[in-house]
């Protein structure tokens, strides 16, 4: 099991009260899941992903990974277990691609650490699963919102975590892409024991492509379930669609 929660509560913290957006959240990843977030804006998607990712505190509960309590994590062990890659990128300045994915080494080099023979092999490596191994030298300022989603998704891969969550990755690649990327995180996931967790709208690409659903429904009910065939009904009779 990679990662475990009991009793999570995940939201914003305020000086007058905490608001909790999801509560009481037992859940569980294990290697090799790619697991599907679905809801409606505003229902706690990005919050949880956040949470999971280390990027927001939790209000309260635990969250462990590898069997370790996330509250003795340092930014280094965050980096190390967890790739987040998230809806919209950021600037990225004058970097081009392989200069951006390098980046996703740091919790092996260090900030000003040297690249060594194996992180250029896992760079290349995860330029050429990403379909990016042309756009090595571009600047990542000059390329379409779809090749930017592309290359961040890389750069989480050069982390090589056993955990990569990914907030709307298909929100700005063709339908050919969309496919293409769930088939590549299916690949991932088999070939190199990678588990993903992602919100999406894609409702159908998420039912052909994922191995478990958490469906946030109305009044924030949360499911965590592993048929297709379930999460489709539950889907219905949520939000009709």
């Amino acid at each position: 099991m990679i990662v475990q929660t009991k009793s999570l509560y995940v939201g914003y913290a305020h000086a007058s009260g905490d608001c909790a957006l999801l509560e009481d959240l037992n859940l569980s990843i294990d290697e090799s899941e790619i697991i599907a977030l679905l809801g409606a804006n505003g229902s706690g998607k990005s919050t949880l992903l956040r949470s999971l990712a280390g990027m927001k505190s939790i209000l309260a509960g635990q969250l462990f990974i590898n069997g370790k309590d996330t509250r003795t994590f340092s930014g280094e062990e965050w980096s190390r277990n967890v790739g987040m890659v998230l809806a919209r990128t950021p600037d990225t300045g004058s970097l081009d691609v392989y200069g951006l994915i390098a980046l996703g080494r740091i919790p092996y080099t260090g900030l000003f650490g040297r690249l060594k023979d194996d992180d250029h092999r896992i760079i290349a490596e995860v330029m050429e699963q990403m379909d990016l191994s042309d756009f090595a030298w571009r600047k990542v300022a000059e390329l379409s919102d779809g090749e930017r989603q592309r290359v961040m998704i890389a750069r989480a891969l050069a982390q090589q975590t056993p955990l990569v969550v990914l907030d709307e990755p298909t929100a700005f690649l063709d339908l050919s892409m969309r496919r293409k990327m769930a088939a590549k995180l299916r690949e991932l996931a088999k070939e190199q024991k990678h588990s993903f967790v992602l919100s999406t709208h894609e409702i159908d690409l998420a039912l052909n492509s994922a191995t478990r659903f958490w469906i946030i429904g109305r009044d924030r009910a949360f499911y965590d379930i592993q048929s297709s065939v379930e999460a489709e009904a539950i889907i219905q009779s949520e939000f009709g669609v």
